[in-house]
Order: C-alpha cells, then sequence, then structure tokens
C-alpha cells in the first residue's frame, strides 16, 4: 500500500480534568516526538475526531456516563474505514463512580486501550506510537476506497459508452437483416446468411448486455419490478430464447416441467435472463450432438430449477469459484467461445436478489455439470385475471425517425417503411423540428447524444409544439439506471435500446405500450 502522509493522522487528542493536567501531559507528549492538542470540553473533543486525529488520550475522571456517552455516539458515527484509537489512563484513585461503570461502559466502546497509573512513560509512548501507526493504516485505507470509487466511477461511465458505442452500428445491421428477410423471393444461400448475421447480432447485443448488467448490479443499481410468475413460463421464454444456439450445436434439449403452475415472486425479465445464461452456458460448454436437459420441481417449499449437460465439465478446483466475475475454465481450441465470464455471476447475483440461491455440481472435466437455482415459492393462489376485450388493430401511422448517424437513420426509416408506415428521417435536431412543423407526425423514434441539439431539447420542444398526443421515443446506445431516469424525466413514452428489436417497435407502433421507460 503506497504511503500517504496525513497531518491529521499525527495528532493526538488530549482530554483530561483540569487544564494543568492537560498541559503537563501537552509536554509530555511533546518529550516523546508526538503532537498533543488540548480539547478543553467535550465540544471541543468532538469537533477534533470530526476533523480527524491519529488517537484521544484521556483521563478517566474527565469521562462521567454522560459524556462517555456522547463520546461513544461520536465514535460509532464514524466512518467504516475508522476505528479511531481512544487511550484511557485510569488511576486506583480516580472519583468512586469511575471505579463503578468504567468496565461496563467502556468495553462497549470501539477501539478504547486502557491503562492502569501509573503507567511506564515507556509502555505509554510505544502504546501511543502503535496507536497512531494503526490509524495511518487506517487513512491510507481511507484513500485506496477514494481511489477504487473513483475508478469505478470512470469504469461505469466507459461502460456506458463502449455500450453506446457497440450498439450503433449493430442498429442498422439488425434493421436491415428485418428488410430484407421480408422479402418473399430471396435465394436459400441469402436466407441462411441473413439468418447467421441475426444470431451474431444477437450474441453482440447479450454480450453488451451483460457487461453492463454485471455492472449495474455490482453497484446495487439495478431495482426489480416483481409479479406472481409461472417458472413454467419463464423456462419456455428463455428457451425461445436460446433455441438458435442449442440448434446450431445440434444438442438435443429435453425440457421436463411440472403438470401444475410453479409459482414465484419474480421479475419476469430478469429470470428469464437468468434461465437463458445457464442454458447458453451449457450449449457453448457441451459438444455438439451433446444433451441438455432442464426440469423444474417443488422441492421442500421452494421452487427448483436445474439445467443439466453432458459438456465439459467443471474442474475440481474452480467449482467453488465458477461464479466469481470473469471465472473461466481452460478453453481447449476446439471448443466454442466461452463469453467473457460474465453470465454465471450474473445468474447468482440477479437469484441472490430474488431470496435464492444458486449451486453449481460437475464430477470433473469431461463428465458434464449441473446448474441448479433454488426460488422462494408462492403459497397462496394466483388472484383471476380479469378478461380484457381484443382491440382492433391501430391504423398504420406517420413516424419521424431522428439520429445523427445516417446509417442507423436510415436503416430504420428503410424497415418502417418496409411495415407500411410513412417515415420522415431527419439526421439532427434542426432539421427534426422543421419536418415536424411541416407534416405532425404520430411518433417520433429520436436518438439522444446529437450534437448542436441533444434529444432531450429537441423532446421538449416537439412536446411544447405537438402536445402531449405526440408519442416520442427515445431510441438510445445509453441504457443505464440514470440515463432510464433521466429519459423519463424529460418526457418521454418509451425509452428502447439500440439495436432494437423488430418485434418490441411492432408492438410500440401497434399500441402494446410497454411500462413507460422500461427498456
Amino acid at each position: 500500500m503506497t504511503e500517504t502522509h496525513h497531518p491529521n493522522a499525527e495528532r493526538i487528542l488530549i482530554f483530561t480534568h483540569g487544564e494543568g493536567n492537560a498541559r503537563w501531559a501537552q509536554r509530555m507528549l511533546g518529550r516523546m516526538e508526538l503532537t498533543g492538542e488540548i480539547c478543553p470540553d467535550m465540544e471541543a473533543l468532538c469537533q477534533g475526531i470530526e476533523q480527524g486525529a491519529g488517537a484521544v488520550l484521556a483521563s478517566a475522571e474527565a469521562l462521567p456516563p454522560e459524556v462517555l456517552a456522547q463520546l461513544r455516539t461520536v465514535l460509532e458515527g464514524q466512518p467504516f474505514w475508522s476505528l479511531l484509537p481512544v487511550v484511557v489512563l485510569v488511576g486506583e484513585r480516580d472519583t468512586p463512580w469511575s471505579m463503578d461503570w468504567t468496565p461496563e461502559l467502556f468495553q462497549s466502546l470501539r477501539g478504547v486501550i486502557m491503562l492502569t497509573r501509573p503507567v511506564h512513560l515507556l509502555i505509554l509512548r510505544n502504546v501511543l506510537h502503535n496507536a497512531l501507526e494503526s490509524r495511518r493504516r487506517q487513512y491510507q485505507v481511507r484513500d485506496l476506497v477514494a481511489r477504487l470509487e473513483v475508478g469505478v466511477r470512470q469504469r461505469d461511465e466507459f461502460l456506458a459508452m463502449l455500450g453506446h458505442e457497440l450498439r450503433n452500428p449493430l442498429a442498422p445491421i439488425r434493421n436491415l437483416v428485418d428488410v430484407f428477410r421480408m422479402s418473399d423471393d430471396l435465394p436459400l444461400h441469402l436466407e441462411e446468411g441473413l439468418e447467421l448475421m441475426d444470431l451474431q447480432v444477437g450474441h453482440l447485443n447479450r454480450l453488451v448486455d451483460d457487461l453492463l448488467d454485471v455492472a449495474r448490479v455490482t453497484q446495487g443499481r439495478i431495482a426489480l419490478h416483481k409479479t406472481r410468475l409461472d417458472l413454467g413460463e419463464v423456462v419456455r421464454q428463455a428457451v425461445g430464447q436460446v433455441e438458435w444456439l442449442i440448434e446450431s450445436r445440434r444438442h438435443r434439449l429435453t425440457v421436463d416441467l411440472p403438470s401444475r403452475p410453479l409459482l414465484i415472486e419474480a421479475d419476469a425479465t430478469r429470470l428469464v435472463q437468468v434461465v437463458t445464461n445457464l442454458l447458453d452456458n451449457a450449449a457453448k460448454y457441451t459438444d455438439p450432438g451433446g444433451r441438455i436437459r432442464l426440469l423444474a420441481r417443488r422441492e421442500d417449499g421452494q421452487a427448483v430449477l436445474r439445467v443439466q449437460d453432458t459438456g465439459a465439465g467443471i474442474p475440481v478446483d474452480l467449482l467453488p469459484n465458477i461464479f466469481d466475475l470473469f471465472a473461466q475454465g481452460a478453453r481447449a481450441p476446439d471448443r466454442a467461445p466461452g463469453g467473457l465470464g460474465l453470465g454465471l455471476s450474473l445468474v447468482r447475483r440477479l437469484v441472490e436478489m430474488h431470496g435464492g440461491q444458486v449451486q453449481a455440481r460437475s464430477s470433473g472435466p469431461g463428465r458434464g455439470s449441473e446448474l441448479e437455482v433454488r426460488l422462494p415459492i408462492l403459497k397462496t393462489p394466483p388472484m383471476a385475471e380479469s378478461s380484457v376485450p381484443e382491440e382492433e388493430p391501430r391504423p398504420q401511422r406517420p413516424i419521424l425517425v431522428v439520429d445523427d448517424d445516417p446509417a442507423v437513420a436510415k436503416a430504420l426509416s428503410l424497415l418502417l417503411r418496409s411495415l407500411g408506415h410513412s417515415v420522415q428521417t431527419a439526421f439532427g435536431g434542426h432539421e427534426a423540428l422543421e419536418l415536424a412543423r411541416r407534416q405532425t407526425p404520430q411518433i417520433v423514434l429520436l436518438d439522444l447524444g446529437m450534437p448542436e441539439m441533444d434529444g432531450f431539447e429537441v423532446a421538449r420542444r416537439l412536446r411544447q409544439a405537438h402536445g402531449p398526443a405526440l408519442k416520442l421515443v427515445a431510441l438510445t446506445g445509453y441504457g443505464r439506471e440514470q440515463d432510464q431516469e433521466r429519459v423519463r424525466e424529460a418526457g418521454f413514452d418509451h425509452h428502447l435500446l439500440k439495436p432494437a428489436r423488430m418485434e418490441d417497435i411492432q408492438a410500440l407502433l401497434s399500441g402494446e405500450d410497454t411500462p413507460k421507460g422500461k427498456v
């Protein structure tokens, strides 16, 4: 640890009964080449502790019960890294009350060192020097924590920018893939190529999501939106998301679900993410043609989900750390890419946020593995859902697409026109306002990070000019919690993350609104 000079870590606060005793203590510390600062009353002592100190040297007779209670409050309010040494001199001739209450009250204080008078000056000197050395280390820990916090903040800002920069080029690729797949007369080899492109875009998008999600979960910035769920339905959604990977590696997947609903209280999006990551992990680390089994059960009052595979297995030395961030075993040259070692770490954190546990089992390399998730089960039956009449399909609407990246704007506009919509395209804020003035759109898909006039200012002006009937959709590569909050505060109706899936765009355009601000 780097040595850092902290002036406050060198001074000793003196708190004794009587000014004469305090002056004597100050001279004694001076002969020991130590710096003593007299605190005439409890207010001065508390202020000195608040400003920072290396230690406190006090006499027991200066600490009656009410004063000691104040001192305890101050010491308990210190930061987590701080344990201020308090050296108390207690003598046999102290006031009677001090002998009666000293043991109990002093023992409740953190960092207290009690010395019986008369104390040898050499012993006192050694005790104070050791206390100051301990305090210096504490200040170094404080500085280290501060540097780490700065590093974490810079990391999060970098990840947010990285996510934005990676999502921007992915968005037009996905949009164009969707456009070309609408054609009825594509040659077979082009259909296969488009399918492969779509799979790779999805893979890259999941890597970006996992990277950002790990950072958000680690910092406690993910809020769960829990509802009553059937674990079987969660499994079915997850299987649908990784079916392409399982089929591409020619695995045989068996899904074993209970005949009755297995009700839990969970965030549907996050729990689907958990099951998807488990299946994704099994598929990647199982040789082509292997077997994967997913089963859900009710056991001991819990909902239990197990993913078993015949794949590479887990080495015994890695098994206890398999859910740690970036944990990966040795990868043979012929193995499928294993990702960044983020998926299982994210699984553990999300499961624990749901009040559950996750465990890994394996008999060793080449013998497959089993990953088990246990979640609290709901014992009460679900409330009956009221039937909702089906809505008539809404007419297609005039749409304005605004993005300073021409590739993104043109690809999205092309996709929307292929769906039959009337689309205007703007490559900046001023152009967007002018187009909206000439022909009022019903929906605006608006990028946020634009030069000259950002998306927030464009949204404010559009809302002012066209009122609440205009639907504003933030379409951006920024997906952090604070980004979503800022989008909500700016008055957007929705927040879509690049590259947006065609089904999400279609649902939004057809009026099937997702929760406001939900990505």
